[in-house]
């Protein structure tokens, strides 16, 4: 049996998501943010491992203006999203962040990648 990480691999994820999930990402996000707003925190930096179609960083971008938002996703299908978000100042990468990330982030999501397994 292959490993799950394969459907992101190859464009059996894309086919079967065409969205790639991005109905869920704003109800997601607000939640995080409500979260956030209670403790009074605004993150210096976020990072969203699974970031797929930047739904929830894009929500980010608005709500948290200055903070350094980051998007890894070992799909490469992902990436033809990213381009239309240009403008929002996001880092991305394509590849596994257990293996290419160096960095330290004040807020690491993994999330959607568990709900999309």
């Amino acid at each position: 049996m292959p490993p799950p990480s394969d459907k992101y691999l190859r464009n059996d994820y894309l086919n079967n998501n065409p969205l790639w999930q991005s109905e869920a990402s704003v109800w997601k996000a607000e939640f995080v943010v409500s979260i956030l707003n209670s403790i009074k925190f605004t993150p210096g930096s976020i990072c969203d491992v699974g970031c797929g179609q930047v739904g929830f960083l894009q929500h980010f971008r608005g709500t948290y203006p200055h903070t350094d938002l980051f998007g890894f996703d070992i799909a490469p299908d992902a990436a033809r999203f990213w381009p239309q978000h240009k403008a929002l100042n996001i880092l991305f990468q394509i590849g596994d962040f257990v293996t290419l990330n160096s960095r330290q982030y004040e807020i690491l999501f993994w999330s959607l990648i568990l709900l999309s397994t």
